[in-house]
Protein backbone atom coordinates (compact mmCIF):
# COMPACT_ATOMS: atom_id res chain seq x y z
CA UNK A 1 0.00 0.00 0.00
CA UNK A 2 2.98 2.62 0.87
CA UNK A 3 4.10 1.71 -2.52
CA UNK A 4 0.86 2.64 -4.49
CA UNK A 5 0.65 5.81 -2.04
CA UNK A 6 4.47 6.80 -3.33
CA UNK A 7 3.35 5.71 -6.92
CA UNK A 8 0.50 7.95 -6.74
CA UNK A 9 1.86 10.96 -5.15
CA UNK A 10 4.63 11.31 -7.56
CA UNK A 11 2.87 10.65 -10.48
CA UNK A 12 0.85 13.83 -9.01
CA UNK A 13 3.75 15.77 -8.43
CA UNK A 14 5.17 15.19 -11.61
CA UNK A 15 1.74 16.05 -13.18
CA UNK A 16 1.00 19.38 -11.22
CA UNK A 17 4.98 20.55 -12.04
CA UNK A 18 4.75 23.50 -8.86
CA UNK A 19 8.64 24.04 -9.84
CA UNK A 20 6.83 25.67 -13.45
CA UNK A 21 4.55 27.34 -11.32
CA UNK A 22 7.52 29.48 -9.36
CA UNK A 23 7.87 32.25 -11.79
CA UNK A 24 4.14 33.26 -11.56
CA UNK A 25 4.02 33.15 -7.96
CA UNK A 26 7.05 35.30 -7.17
CA UNK A 27 5.56 37.83 -9.58
CA UNK A 28 2.14 37.79 -7.55
CA UNK A 29 4.86 37.62 -4.39
CA UNK A 30 6.32 41.01 -5.19
CA UNK A 31 2.88 42.66 -5.32
CA UNK A 32 1.15 41.18 -2.79
CA UNK A 33 4.44 40.57 -0.18
CA UNK A 34 2.37 37.56 1.20
CA UNK A 35 3.99 33.95 0.48
CA UNK A 36 1.76 31.99 2.15
CA UNK A 37 -1.19 33.68 0.62
CA UNK A 38 -0.09 32.57 -2.46
CA UNK A 39 0.97 29.50 -1.86
CA UNK A 40 -2.30 28.92 0.05
CA UNK A 41 -4.71 29.99 -1.80
CA UNK A 42 -2.93 28.30 -4.85
CA UNK A 43 -3.07 25.16 -3.77
CA UNK A 44 -6.50 24.84 -2.57
CA UNK A 45 -7.55 26.03 -5.62
CA UNK A 46 -6.08 22.42 -7.03
CA UNK A 47 -7.38 20.71 -4.25
CA UNK A 48 -11.05 21.60 -4.69
CA UNK A 49 -11.04 20.41 -8.42
CA UNK A 50 -8.50 17.52 -7.91
CA UNK A 51 -10.60 16.25 -4.90
CA UNK A 52 -13.78 17.14 -6.53
CA UNK A 53 -12.69 14.47 -9.88
CA UNK A 54 -11.61 11.87 -7.78
CA UNK A 55 -14.97 11.45 -6.14
CA UNK A 56 -16.90 11.75 -9.23
CA UNK A 57 -14.58 11.45 -11.93
CA UNK A 58 -14.82 7.52 -12.93
CA UNK A 59 -19.00 7.65 -12.30
CA UNK A 60 -19.11 10.45 -15.08
CA UNK A 61 -17.27 7.95 -17.37
CA UNK A 62 -19.88 5.56 -16.35
CA UNK A 63 -22.59 8.22 -17.15
CA UNK A 64 -20.95 9.32 -20.27
CA UNK A 65 -20.60 5.05 -21.10
CA UNK A 66 -16.68 5.82 -21.48
CA UNK A 67 -14.85 3.14 -21.44
CA UNK A 68 -11.98 3.19 -18.92
CA UNK A 69 -9.52 2.25 -21.87
CA UNK A 70 -10.67 4.75 -24.08
CA UNK A 71 -10.27 7.61 -21.50
CA UNK A 72 -6.68 6.21 -20.89
CA UNK A 73 -6.11 6.97 -24.14
CA UNK A 74 -7.44 10.01 -24.61
CA UNK A 75 -6.10 11.12 -21.45
CA UNK A 76 -2.33 9.52 -22.27
CA UNK A 77 -2.92 12.21 -25.70
CA UNK A 78 -3.82 14.93 -22.96
CA UNK A 79 -0.48 14.20 -20.96
CA UNK A 80 1.80 13.69 -23.93
CA UNK A 81 0.93 17.02 -25.02
CA UNK A 82 1.37 18.93 -21.70
CA UNK A 83 4.49 17.14 -21.89
CA UNK A 84 5.33 18.63 -24.95
CA UNK A 85 4.39 21.84 -24.19
CA UNK A 86 6.51 21.81 -20.70
CA UNK A 87 9.36 20.57 -22.18
CA UNK A 88 9.07 23.52 -25.22
CA UNK A 89 8.01 25.73 -22.85
CA UNK A 90 4.81 26.80 -25.07
CA UNK A 91 2.99 29.22 -23.54
CA UNK A 92 -0.55 29.15 -23.52
CA UNK A 93 -3.21 32.24 -22.82
CA UNK A 94 -3.76 31.39 -19.37
CA UNK A 95 -0.09 31.81 -18.58
CA UNK A 96 -0.58 35.58 -19.03
CA UNK A 97 -0.18 38.40 -16.58
CA UNK A 98 -3.70 38.81 -14.86
CA UNK A 99 -3.88 42.41 -13.29
CA UNK A 100 -5.97 41.07 -9.97
CA UNK A 101 -3.76 39.34 -7.81
CA UNK A 102 -6.44 37.17 -6.59
CA UNK A 103 -7.16 36.29 -9.94
CA UNK A 104 -3.41 35.60 -10.47
CA UNK A 105 -3.00 33.67 -7.79
CA UNK A 106 -6.06 31.40 -8.76
CA UNK A 107 -4.46 30.98 -12.26
CA UNK A 108 -1.54 29.27 -10.56
CA UNK A 109 -3.96 26.48 -8.88
CA UNK A 110 -6.07 26.17 -12.62
CA UNK A 111 -4.60 25.20 -14.62
CA UNK A 112 -1.03 25.24 -13.78
CA UNK A 113 -1.27 23.13 -10.90
CA UNK A 114 -4.98 21.21 -11.29
CA UNK A 115 -5.28 21.32 -15.56
CA UNK A 116 -6.63 18.32 -17.94
CA UNK A 117 -3.26 16.81 -17.04
CA UNK A 118 -4.31 16.00 -12.92
CA UNK A 119 -7.92 15.26 -13.59
CA UNK A 120 -6.71 12.70 -16.15
CA UNK A 121 -4.27 11.00 -13.71
CA UNK A 122 -6.61 11.16 -11.16
CA UNK A 123 -9.73 8.64 -12.62
CA UNK A 124 -6.95 6.52 -14.08
CA UNK A 125 -5.06 6.18 -10.31
CA UNK A 126 -8.61 6.52 -8.70
CA UNK A 127 -9.55 3.06 -10.83
CA UNK A 128 -6.56 1.06 -10.94
CA UNK A 129 -5.68 1.94 -6.70
CA UNK A 130 -8.76 3.40 -5.22
CA UNK A 131 -9.96 6.52 -4.11
CA UNK A 132 -8.02 5.93 -0.53
CA UNK A 133 -4.52 5.27 -2.10
CA UNK A 134 -4.94 8.22 -4.29
CA UNK A 135 -6.45 10.49 -1.77
CA UNK A 136 -3.71 9.97 -0.04
CA UNK A 137 -1.06 10.31 -2.33
CA UNK A 138 -3.26 13.79 -3.87
CA UNK A 139 -2.65 14.78 0.22
CA UNK A 140 1.24 14.47 -0.03
CA UNK A 141 1.82 16.16 -3.52
CA UNK A 142 -0.45 19.03 -2.52
CA UNK A 143 1.61 19.52 0.47
CA UNK A 144 4.44 19.52 -1.10
CA UNK A 145 3.41 21.91 -4.14
CA UNK A 146 1.96 24.78 -1.00
CA UNK A 147 5.98 24.02 0.30
CA UNK A 148 7.07 24.55 -3.09
CA UNK A 149 5.68 27.80 -3.61
CA UNK A 150 5.79 28.91 -0.35
CA UNK A 151 9.49 28.95 -0.66
CA UNK A 152 9.86 29.45 -4.61
CA UNK A 153 11.92 32.98 -3.51
CA UNK A 154 14.34 31.12 -1.39
CA UNK A 155 14.45 28.30 -4.19
CA UNK A 156 15.38 30.75 -7.04
CA UNK A 157 17.90 31.90 -4.75
CA UNK A 158 19.07 28.19 -4.81
CA UNK A 159 18.66 27.21 -8.08
CA UNK A 160 18.15 30.21 -9.93
CA UNK A 161 15.51 30.77 -12.96
CA UNK A 162 17.59 28.35 -15.21
CA UNK A 163 17.71 26.01 -12.36
CA UNK A 164 14.15 25.95 -11.69
CA UNK A 165 13.35 25.71 -15.85
CA UNK A 166 16.19 22.57 -16.14
CA UNK A 167 13.95 21.05 -13.20
CA UNK A 168 10.55 21.78 -15.10
CA UNK A 169 11.95 20.36 -18.48
CA UNK A 170 13.06 16.43 -16.63
CA UNK A 171 9.38 17.34 -15.20
CA UNK A 172 8.18 17.81 -18.50
CA UNK A 173 9.84 14.43 -20.03
CA UNK A 174 8.99 12.20 -17.23
CA UNK A 175 5.04 13.70 -18.05
CA UNK A 176 5.46 12.75 -21.50
CA UNK A 177 6.65 9.47 -20.79
CA UNK A 178 3.76 8.98 -18.55
CA UNK A 179 1.21 9.84 -21.03
CA UNK A 180 2.52 7.76 -23.79
CA UNK A 181 2.22 4.90 -20.74
CA UNK A 182 -1.32 5.28 -20.46
CA UNK A 183 -1.84 5.48 -24.29
CA UNK A 184 0.00 1.98 -24.58
CA UNK A 185 -2.28 0.69 -21.39
CA UNK A 186 -5.68 2.07 -23.13
CA UNK A 187 -4.33 0.27 -26.51
CA UNK A 188 -3.27 -3.02 -24.67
Amino acid sequence: MINEILFAAFSLFIIMDPFASIPYALQIIKKCKNPKEVATVSVSTAALLAFLFLFTGVGVLDILYISFSDFKIGGGIVLVLLGIQNVLGILTPEHKKSKDIHTAIVLIGIPLLAGPGLVTNIIVLAEIYGVLIVGTGLVVSLLASWLIIYKSTFLIKILGETGIMILSKVIGLILLALGISYIRGGLI
